[in-house]
């Protein structure tokens, strides 16, 4: 029994002396699986608000969402002169032959209004989908560097307390989106199709159409009837 006990003994030591050994020389070998993973944040809005495609792309709905504007404003003005052509007629016409007209014209409103809200919700999903390209384009920037850093996890730095400044890889991931990422291909439907490019509006002016009527006008003996629910006042309602 004697000799086994020391023969376990021996090989302890030896089992202790080759630890020792590891982390005198290697010290992380022993500590690495016990430190806590590397955390890094990035602001993903920035990211896809700042980066050069979204730029452009910003820019581009910008110049197309003010070009529909433009032909809202023109049909909208059409309309207006045509209600006040019913109104200053209405006195001589038949009673039947106006209540026709002023019928046909407010069918047109309302086609119209539903043409603007269509063709507004169509441009609206050509630039949602392009943003999605964005989006989709971000993971693997993000996992790439997560890589290279040795971390563990990136967080949303939008939704991080505080983080210390070494652990903010914002910037980073904006070159590397810059260095990579294409503006996506924005490509409008056949029945999208929008007038002439007019100057680009100004940076802080928003993507929304611009469809309030604005103050309705009183109404007067020669209105057309109607006119303040369907007429050229409504348009764009």
């Amino acid at each position: 029994m004697a000799p086994r006990c020391h023969y376990r003994r021996r090989r302890l030591l030896q089992g202790l002396g080759a630890a020792l050994l590891v982390g005198t020389l290697w010290p992380g070998a022993v500590t690495a699986q016990t430190q806590p993973g590397i955390v890094l944040v990035v602001s993903r809005a920035r990211v896809l608000q700042e980066s050069r495609a979204a730029q452009i792309l910003a820019r581009r709905e910008r110049e197309l969402t003010q070009r529909m504007q433009a032909e809202i404003d023109a049909v909208k003005a059409e309309l207006a002169d045509e209600e006040e052509t019913l109104a200053r007629l209405r006195p001589s016409m038949d009673r039947d032959a106006f209540d026709a007209r002023a019928e046909a014209f407010r069918q047109r409103v309302v086609t119209e209004r539903r043409d603007v809200q269509r063709r507004s919700a169509a441009l609206q999903q050509v630039f949602r989908d392009a943003r999605e390209q964005l989006v989709d384009a971000l993971g693997p920037i993000l996992e790439r560097i997560r890589v290279e850093r040795g971390a563990s996890v990136i967080l949303n730095a939008d939704a991080v307390l505080a983080a210390a400044p070494a652990a903010d890889v914002t910037a980073e991931v904006l070159a590397a989106f810059d260095a990579s990422v294409p503006v996506p291909q924005v490509t409008l439907p056949n029945d999208l199709q929008l007038g002439p490019e007019t100057p680009d509006p100004s940076p802080d002016a928003g993507p929304g159409l611009q469809l309030g009527p604005g103050p309705a006008p009183a109404a007067g003996p020669n209105s057309v009837p109607g006119a303040g629910d369907g007429g050229a006042q409504g348009f764009g309602n």
